[in-house]
């Protein structure tokens, strides 16, 4: 199978397109929000040629617009992200999100499946390279490779020619750098310059988190309970949480708190459908598998299923229909669908990342996350599945959570909630996006699987995060020897 990068062909005509949205910060000076076209071919193999082509020239106007919108040559070629986060002053919102460090057509990539190996891409021929087994890397120059691996800073040399190490890994002098472990994906906060500005998070992240109601006028009440993504039963008495990767159970009525899990990592939890069960995922086995616990704490967890592979289940219907992802090495993360007899069927299976399903309550639609068109975003579904998808977001989504009466969909953007009218009667039809909440520390799953809930009232559960103790720090002309 042939992937085009950021493309789609005409159903009805074959050919092939190509589309890129242009960050929001340079439409005014590259003057379009889309790098956009026709590859002018229906062969597979010569559309992905033509997008690599409009990619490079795409990232080639990125950088030319970053260089005139921060006049500052320190910063150089640093990413966009990197900038924003300089700018803002010590603001860490997007320490677990992917940054790129890119060095003439070849650009180095963090893996975010299997053994988190750091791969090459080369835009010329779309050719990848294993390099070396971690994440986050940054290309010192051309000739030395930084990134994380098992939560420390390490160097290599490398040969850009032969697309290898050449030389024996050290430790690099940055023993403080914060690094986060999500799905066993080590994620950290680093960038350098071209003009040598090297830029990181210190510190320890935290993993706690305080949890408000929100009620349907956009007012954020303490409920006086910790942890993170909570998860309401059908009554909105009980919710279940996550605090320090274990799972937990708390009664609104009598405060009482009883802890699920003990061992290895739990986490993306939720409620079986007659409420006796907390479903959560965990890799305590190894590879991320969906377990499913007693909720008086009897009992030790149970896998759910077997022979699925590495897979994470987010969501089920009354009748105990379940949807999740699985996480491929060759596909990254694909959608399914297991009925109340057990049978798996994959639903949605290709190179994007299609993840974080949620079935409707009446079951006749599912919404999901996907990076199709490069940018993770929600889109909708029915079921029995079809060729046809409609957008729910519009610059950005995760993490969708369905209003309980199945006539809304919320999901998050930045450090909003947002809600937008669904009706599934007659056709599918979607209302514009509306802001329904926000604030600047709004508990946000990297991958963009549910970190909150709506309630029978109408009404939200959310998680913040502790505040942090990580800083940036940033050192010029940094030289690693």
């Amino acid at each position: 199978m042939v992937i085009v990068p950021h493309s789609f062909k005409n159903k009805k005509s074959g050919i092939w397109y190509f589309k890129l949205r242009v960050p929001k910060e340079f439409v005014p000076i590259i003057g379009k929000e889309f790098w956009e076209g026709s590859l002018k071919t229906r062969d597979d193999r010569d559309a992905k040629e033509a997008a690599l082509k409009k990619l490079l020239e795409a990232y080639r106007q990125r950088d030319a617009a970053l260089l005139k919108l921060n006049r500052d040559t320190t910063l150089g070629a640093m990413p966009l992200q990197a900038q924003r986060i300089v700018a803002d002053a010590g603001g860490v919102d997007g320490l677990t999100k992917e940054v790129t460090a890119y060095a003439k057509s070849a650009e180095i990539i963090r893996a975010t499946v299997g053994s988190l190996t750091e791969r090459m891409v080369d835009f010329e021929d779309g050719r990848v390279t294993e390099v070396a087994r971690g994440s986050q890397a940054v290309l010192l120059g051309t000739d030395r490779l930084l990134y994380i691996q098992q939560g420390r800073a390490m160097l290599a040399p490398f040969d850009a020619g032969r697309r290898a190490l050449s030389g024996p890994v050290t430790a690099a002098p940055l023993d403080d750098i914060a690094v986060d472990d999500v799905e066993d994906v080590e994620s950290a906060f680093v960038a350098l310059s071209a003009g040598g500005l090297l830029v990181y998070a210190s510190g320890e992240i935290l993993r706690r988190g305080e949890i408000l109601r929100i009620s349907a006028d956009g007012r954020g009440e303490p409920t006086g309970l910790a942890g993170t993504a909570p998860q309401a039963d059908s009554e909105g008495r009980r919710f279940l949480t996550v605090d320090n990767d274990q799972v937990y159970v708390t009664d609104l009525k009598d405060r009482s708190v009883t802890r699920l899990t003990f061992a290895g990592r739990g986490n993306y939890p939720f409620w079986s459908p007659d409420d006796k069960f907390a479903w959560f995922s965990s890799s305590r086995t190894g590879d991320w598998q969906t377990f499913s616990v007693a909720i008086d704490g009897q009992g030790e967890p149970r896998p759910l299923d077997k022979g699925m592979g590495e897979y994470i289940s987010t969501s089920v219907g009354s009748d105990g229909t379940r949807m999740g992802y699985q996480i491929n090495p060759t596909t990254n993360r694909d959608i399914f669908l297991v009925t109340p007899d057990g049978a798996v069927e994959m639903l949605l299976e290709s190179k994007a990342n299609e993840r974080s399903p949620m079935l409707s309550p009446d079951g006749r639609l599912f919404a999901y996350v996907s990076d199709e068109e490069g940018s993770a975003q929600v889109y909708l579904r029915t079921l029995p599945i079809t060729g046809r998808r409609w957008q729910v977001s519009t610059e950005g989504g995760v993490s969708p959570v369905w209003r309980r009466d199945g006539q809304a969909l919320y999901f998050i953007y930045e450090n909003t909630i947002y809600m937008a009218e669904v009706r599934a009667s007659g056709g599918v039809r979607i209302g514009p996006p509306q802001p329904v909440f926000t604030h600047d520390r709004l508990d946000l799953d990297p991958w963009g699987n549910r970190s909150f809930d709506s309630l029978p009232d109408g009404e939200l559960i959310i998680s913040i995060s502790e505040e942090s103790n990580v800083t940036l720090r940033a050192i010029l002309n940094w030289d690693p020897d």
